[in-house]
């Protein structure tokens, strides 16, 4: 009879160790879970801060009234150019030159979005919404 009871409280304590076992290491993925999820909703949320900046560093340099004659350096010159024809040449080829760098950091934080609109909640398709009117706004502004 204690044979079989010493056996029958042994099963019972291991059965309990299994379930006890089983919810701590429910408990534990779930945590990890929300530690992943929450470790990507900030690199995700961080990225798109970084890239705010810049675009609005960029931005600000787009804006500044005045350029340099080396910033029109790189511009191919016709032969017969008047010295005003240049000025002017020179000038919006500056201004298209500083305008590339913000066209791209604008598509990145674009892409960037997109995975926002995954990554985190619906207030992130707000954002992106903008991000694709500032694009198409960027896209046409050389036009003008």
């Amino acid at each position: 009879m204690d044979a079989e009871l010493v056996s029958l409280v042994s099963d019972i304590v291991v059965g309990l160790c299994v379930v006890v076992v089983a919810v701590v290491a429910f408990f534990g993925l779930r945590t990890w879970r929300k530690e992943l999820t929450g470790k990507a909703q900030f690199e995700v949320a961080r990225n798109m801060m970084l890239l705010g900046l810049k675009l609005d560093a960029d931005f600000q340099w787009v804006r500044h009234p005045l350029t340099s004659s080396r910033e029109s350096a790189g511009r191919q010159r016709k032969e017969n150019e008047s010295a005003d024809e240049s000025r002017v040449l020179d000038e919006w080829y500056a201004k298209w030159e500083r305008l590339r760098p913000l066209i791209e950091n604008l598509q990145k934080l674009q892409g960037a979005g997109w995975e926002a609109e995954v990554v985190l909640d619906e207030e992130s398709s707000k954002c992106q919404k903008l991000l694709r009117f500032l694009d198409g706004a960027m896209q046409n502004s050389h036009r003008l």
